[in-house]
């Protein structure tokens, strides 16, 4: 007999993800253990932190939004689960690595891990073959292995597909007159792609250096304001 528990994917274990992932291990009698599939090779999404850039050793590209000293602009007070508290001997506004500490034990705590399939990337998600109505039925997912000279890809059927890739999984670089030919050393763009670890420990050295925010008034809000103390010191 076959099973009546629906099968749902998760695309991506980032914040978003491992809290879906959480949900569903929680309603057995309802959900068959989820799929959380996870390009990378750890959870967290975007608070994953490293200062590698360019390609990895299996030539993907290497992306992350995060910066070197980046701390939340919101208090841990608001950013926690509701059944999963921060430690409350951290500070209300927490350096990203106290938040990726977090969503580990969070995925620890609830048995996520063993549900995420690190190094698979999702390449195409779409309608499952017709049933007798004649309207699609479920999800068919494709993923392919992010591994050496691996060319492994497989596409399992579903019942539901949560995408969980958040704001920050397509990197955008605006067209900028003369952004290709620029020869200075400090051109931090806030992709990973194309700028190198954002913020890194600035060099003590003197540099010049000028910010390229949006038009007003979003150029001067939290975030605009934030990235520019690292440069000003």
């Amino acid at each position: 007999m076959a099973s009546t528990k629906l099968r749902v994917a998760v695309i991506g274990a980032g914040a978003a993800g491992l809290c879906a992932a959480r949900h569903l291990l929680a309603s057995p009698d309802t959900f068959a253990p989820p799929v959380v599939f996870e390009g990378s090779s750890r959870l967290g999404g975007t608070w994953v932190y490293t200062e590698e850039t360019g390609e990895d050793a299996w030539g993907w590209t290497i992306h992350s939004s995060m910066y070197h000293d980046l701390r939340t602009n919101l208090p841990k007070e608001v950013m926690a689960f509701p059944d999963f508290p921060f430690d409350p001997s951290l500070p209300s506004f927490l350096h990203h690595s106290d938040v990726l500490s977090y969503l580990e034990s969070y995925a620890e705590h609830f048995g996520i891990q063993d549900n995420i399939r690190f190094h698979w990337q999702v390449e195409e998600v779409r309608p499952g073959q017709k049933g007798q109505t004649g309207s699609p039925c479920g999800w068919d997912v494709t993923a392919v292995l992010r591994a050496p000279d691996s060319a492994q890809r497989v596409t399992e059927h579903f019942d539901a597909v949560l995408v969980c890739t958040g704001h920050y999984a397509s990197p955008f670089l605006p067209a900028i007159p003369g952004l290709d030919s620029f020869q200075g050393k400090g051109w931090i763009p806030a992709t990973k792609k194309e700028r190198g670890a954002m913020f890194p420990p600035w060099p003590v050295s003197p540099r010049r250096a000028i910010s390229l925010p949006p038009p007003p008034p979003h150029g001067c809000s939290q975030g605009g304001c934030h990235t520019k103390r690292p440069v000003g010191g």
